[in-house]
């Protein structure tokens, strides 16, 4: 269950630094992302948040994807009560909160996904599905002082 934990706190790591290359080892091969709204929610108000019905099929399609990430100084990810439940030896299932905040939004939702230990011995995304729980698109009111992507990232802090 450890490393499933480690996964999900990587993917939210990677994506806070925009490290594609590493964030693409994250998903298997035929890994699928959705991010939904619940049927609870009228059709005015998912009209206010961009790309409510998202579904990519493939790594290559969710990289793609991430082309939209680029267009803000920031964007934090940030996961809280990860749950892990081990299906086999080879599979697993995780859930978590998952606050995003950027420079003109805030999102809460669920993540639900499944992980799978691959021949390598590492285990992989295979599905991802975030349940968008509540949206603000209002812009931040503070003041941005850093801009990702830091390439030295992985070297910080600096002596």
């Amino acid at each position: 269950r450890f490393r499933n934990h480690e996964r999900v706190y990587l993917y939210q790591d990677l994506l806070n630094h925009r490290d594609w290359e590493r964030y693409e080892d994250l998903w298997t091969a035929d890994a699928v992302f959705s991010q939904t709204i619940d049927s609870g929610v009228g059709e005015e108000g998912a009209k206010n948040l961009s790309n409510v019905s998202v579904r990519r099929e493939g790594r290559a399609a969710i990289m793609e994807m991430l082309t939209n990430y680029v267009r803000f100084d920031y964007i934090f990810q940030m996961s809280h009560g990860v749950v892990v439940e081990l299906d086999s030896a080879s599979t697993a299932r995780s859930r978590h909160t998952l606050q995003i905040f950027g420079p003109e939004f805030m999102t809460l939702g669920i993540y639900y996904d499944r992980l799978r230990k691959e021949a390598d011995g590492v285990w992989r995304f295979s599905r991802r599905d975030f349940r968008v729980t509540y949206h603000d698109g209002t812009p931040a009111p503070g003041t941005t002082f850093r801009k990702l992507p830091d390439p030295n990232y992985r070297s910080l802090p600096l002596d």
